[in-house]
């Protein structure tokens, strides 16, 4: 349950898993299409010209329990929006240095390889359903 004054944001909250959902399925310009393009999605009270959405998580990677880190970050060129960068990473260990399932920087929205990886995540992450945690 979400809870909170009107104006704070829980619609925002949802919104944000049916863009990425929007993403996957489609391209990140349709995504924001959907959405009355980039600047309409763009935070009003933004200091920069970027999207940013960071999710974190905690699963079980080969036994142990692992917090999972999911960026995106889009920004827009003469126009057309791209992805600036996007990474998909966990951390090995207390103090280890996180291990980069996906480091993407610069694509063309169209062109972006999240649909392509995400199958393959997908693939690999429901092969056996563990207990997650969202952190936002």
């Amino acid at each position: 349950m979400v809870v909170g004054a009107n104006g704070s944001g829980k619609t925002t909250l949802f919104d944000v898993f049916g863009f990425l959902h929007d993403c996957l399925k489609g391209t990140v310009r349709q995504a924001l299409d959907k959405r009355g393009r980039f600047r309409e999605v763009l935070s009003r009270d933004a200091e920069t010209e970027v999207i940013f959405i960071e999710i974190q998580y905690r699963m079980l990677i080969s036994g142990v329990e692992r917090l999972v880190t999911y960026s995106l970050e889009i920004g827009e060129q003469n126009g057309s929006p791209i992805v600036r960068r996007e990474i998909l990473r966990y951390k090995r260990g207390r103090y280890g240095s996180p291990f980069h399932f996906l480091n993407f920087r610069l694509a063309k929205a169209m062109q972006s390889p999240t649909k392509k990886i995400s199958r393959k995540l997908t693939k690999t992450l429901s092969a056996k359903p563990k207990k997650s945690r969202l952190i936002l």
